[in-house]
């Protein structure tokens, strides 16, 4: 998701240089992006002393599972689909073959909700209130917003 949005098809020629790249940088990104959404909540979560950072972590990992399962399985039907070109601005994917691109954006909503909806239960363990978990639900789905724009600049400079 990273390098679709820092387009990185324009800096790289070669779509096994940039699957490369993906693979390292992505192990390295997603390690840290579970690791800080899981101190986001702990620090959200405040309230609930008993629960242990570990805990968090095992929330967030294992509604990240679905996010996982679309890198394996749905990107390398998109590359096979688009190419480098999922990656370009000109031509753009979604100009370049419009049903097969919404067909993908589609699933790739659908895992995303499926990973929230994960999340939400994750939390309504610990709190024990539907609510009270959706609130942080939506408090985390914002910060995750926020450090996956912040994730994406630094793609962008390091590429």
């Amino acid at each position: 998701m990273f390098f679709y949005f820092a387009k990185a098809g324009e800096k790289f020629e070669n779509l096994i240089f940039l699957i490369l790249n993906m693979l390292w940088l992505g192990v390295i990104l997603g390690g840290l992006f579970v690791f800080l959404i899981s101190l986001i909540l702990k620090a959200l979560l405040f309230k609930y002393r008993d629960i242990k950072f570990k805990d968090y972590f095992a929330i967030v990992s294992y509604s990240a599972f679905p996010l996982a399962l679309s890198v394996l399985f749905l990107l390398p039907s998109i590359l096979a689909v688009f190419g480098i070109y999922y990656f370009t601005e000109s031509p753009e994917p979604d100009k370049l073959k419009p049903i097969p691109f919404y067909i993908f954006y589609g699933i790739g909503w659908i895992l995303k909700a499926y990973s929230v909806l994960l999340l939400l239960f994750g939390l309504k363990h610990i709190t024990e209130n539907f609510f009270e978990s959706l609130i942080y639900v939506l408090l985390t789905s914002i910060s995750s917003l926020v450090l996956l724009n912040l994730l994406t600049e630094a793609v962008k400079i390091m590429l």
